[in-house]
């Protein structure tokens, strides 16, 4: 099973100079670290242009990027996270990180999907015609082979609340069903399911949610 670390989450690619240096310095410092421990990369949230506009701040989050892959080993990947949506996130649509990651030109940069944040960002990812319509659009912006990881979460926000809630498998409004529809498409076939759910108990990812994510899994394969 891969290893991957995850970023801190002050960092932003859309901050001032100040902030930007530190996200630059906090971003290679974790690649570095991946490296030594051999996973297999880092995951991080790109931040928030706070309301300066995509556009504005795309060309700094490139060089930023650049810079951090510049200065780490060429078998660590540097993985973006889609974001939920609020306060002037960077990267909540497919279009905005395929922005990013074609002008990096860097074969490094990854995808990890969030299902709450897809969720959360009004991708219906939980249907199964939304979800084949999410998967085109990863394949025209993107690239299908760029995904390198799947944050399965259930949503305790309803499709297009723009929040980032974290929900117990099957508790939340992606739901057994939903989740039967993602595990069940090619698309994340062989990639890396990873639990940030908040825990039946509410420490954190537990056997429970293992056990009711394997189930659906098991529930789609022995079909």
């Amino acid at each position: 099973m891969p290893v991957f670390l995850h970023a801190s989450y002050l960092i932003n690619l859309g901050g001032d100079q100040d902030l930007l240096s530190k996200s630059i310095t906090s971003l290679t410092n974790h690649m570095n670290a991946a490296h030594q421990l051999k996973a297999r990369g880092v995951i991080f949230h790109c931040g928030s242009h706070k309301g300066a506009g995509f556009e504005t701040i795309l060309d700094q989050s490139v060089e930023a990027l650049k810079s951090v892959l510049n200065n780490t080993s060429n078998d660590t990947l540097l993985i973006i996270e889609n974001s939920a949506g609020s306060g002037g996130q960077i990267g909540s649509s497919l279009y905005e990180i395929g922005q990013i990651i074609s002008k990096a030109k860097d074969a490094r940069l990854k995808v990890c999907i969030d299902t709450q944040h897809a969720i959360a960002a009004g991708y219906d990812i939980r249907n199964k015609e939304q979800l084949e319509s999410f998967v085109d659009e990863f394949g025209k912006y993107i690239g299908p082979d760029r995904l390198a990881a799947v944050h399965a979460n259930d949503s305790k926000t309803e499709l297009g609340a723009g929040v980032d809630r974290h929900e117990n498998i099957g508790d939340g409004y992606i739901g057994e069903i939903g989740f039967t529809n993602i595990i069940n498409h090619r698309f994340f076939e062989n990639t890396p399911f990873i639990l940030e759910v908040p825990g039946i108990e509410g420490e954190g990812p537990d056997l429970i949610n293992i056990n009711r994510l394997k189930a659906i899994r098991e529930s789609v394969f022995s079909v």
